[in-house]
């Protein structure tokens, strides 16, 4: 269906773009992170000798507190489903019309509200307790809830509650991640100050994502450059926030971290093939991964 629609060009597209631009970006990541061994704020600063590179964790740290704001709305609706779903299993509810039932959700204000709030909630839960007693506790219990408790009971729930189950597990990790780098960038891992932090971020994020949990119910006719506030603060943070955070990185990366600490991080050696492909990795950072963003930048100025 996908290739004979025209989706196999997205494909396509999407493959090359992920060899091209994504993966060399993760590799960047992952040697200037290993290498730094600070939070991501102070890594470019420390990496780079000089603390203005700094500048570049912070276009990260802000695009993850503006995409947390609008995520936790998007996590707060699939409580609100996964709690229909469950009522329809105990025959607490009944089926009707979806789209009919989407808007009402997301138009009533003390349903958007309090189903932000208690999604926020459960990030707090999770990420105030740390890696050990917080996330990866998180990923122990949901794992085997993933492989072993839930296919135990596929025979017995309809597959609309398995779907959000699973929906709302990939939620959660995702705006946990969000959360917990942002902690800490704040805490520069003393976790005296996280379970502080966790709810002071975690507030702040709820108080931010209020417009948009209400663009559209009260505020659907507030706009900003003709779109609702939700709708800008998803283009603020894909269409800029992003692709400025990677071009930055792409070239703090291609000019300014030093050669022989990104091949120690990315355990390369004198050989030359793995110089070869070392090469290339440079190549794609200092010209072709700027280029091809700043064309895409370039498109919403």
């Amino acid at each position: 269906m996908t290739a004979a629609n025209g989706g196999g060009g997205f494909l396509l597209i999407f493959l090359i773009s992920t060899i091209l631009i994504g993966f060399p970006l993760l590799l960047a990541e992952f040697a200037l992170g290993r290498s730094a061994g600070v939070s991501a704020i102070k890594t470019f600063g420390k990496l780079g000798k000089n603390n203005k590179y700094n500048f570049i964790g912070w276009i990260g740290a802000f695009a993850l507190f503006i995409l947390l704001s609008f995520y936790s709305v998007i996590g707060g609706w699939i409580l609100v489903y996964l709690g229909i779903e469950f009522g329809k299993l105990f025959q607490l509810g009944g089926t009707g019309d979806y789209a009919q039932l989407f808007t009402s959700i997301i138009s009533n204000p003390a349903i958007a509200l309090g189903a932000q709030a208690a999604f926020i909630l459960l990030n707090i839960f999770i990420v105030s307790r740390g890696v050990q007693k917080g996330i990866e506790r998180a990923s122990k219990v949901t794992m085997p809830l993933l492989f072993i408790v839930l296919p135990q009971l596929f025979d017995k729930m309809p597959f609309g509650t398995i779907f959000y189950v699973l929906f709302l597990f990939a939620t959660v990790t995702s705006s946990v991640v969000m959360l917990e780098i942002n902690v800490d960038n704040i805490t520069n891992q003393d976790n005296s100050k996280r379970a502080k932090w966790s709810v002071i971020l975690e507030i702040l994020t709820f108080v931010f994502g209020i417009p948009s949990a209400l663009s559209y119910g009260v505020m659907a006719d507030v706009h900003i450059f003709g779109k609702t506030f939700f709708d800008a603060m998803d283009f603020l943070v894909s269409n800029l926030l992003m692709p400025f955070g990677a071009l930055f990185l792409s070239l703090f990366t291609g000019y300014i971290f030093k050669k022989a600490l990104a091949m120690e991080e990315l355990h390369l050696d004198e050989r030359a093939w793995k110089q070869g492909l070392f090469q290339v990795w440079l190549f794609l950072l200092r010209f072709v991964i700027p280029i091809i963003i700043v064309i895409f930048i370039a498109q919403f100025m």
